[in-house]
């Protein structure tokens, strides 16, 4: 994750695909709690189910990119793929202990 600017009201990141693997999956894990079951919390809940597939969507456009070129050549271009290497699918081994472990 990179900090790019810092202005009012504004806060400028760069992420890899990784870094949204990762929050996708923060996202996911959170809204399975039940954190969100008090009466009125429902729009929180869609806000999370919602930047948890948007941080997915983004991280798999970058993703798939390197699949192409380097790992992919059966081109599994899932959404279950792209958690598998990054390790967040679940059953799947801790990130850096699966089939793209360097």
């Amino acid at each position: 994750m990179k900090l790019l600017s810092i202005a009012e009201n504004t806060v400028t990141v760069e992420l890899e695909w990784d870094d949204l693997a990762l929050l996708g999956y923060v996202c996911r894990e959170t809204a399975g709690t039940g954190l969100f079951g008090e009466p009125g919390e429902g729009a929180l809940r869609a806000y999370v189910d919602s930047l948890g597939a948007f941080c997915e969507s983004a991280g798999m456009a970058g993703w798939a990119h390197g699949q192409v070129r380097e790992w992919c050549r059966d081109a599994d271009y899932t959404l279950a793929a792209f958690r598998r290497s990054f390790g967040t699918a679940e059953g799947a081994p801790p990130a850096g202990e699966g089939s793209n472990a360097a």
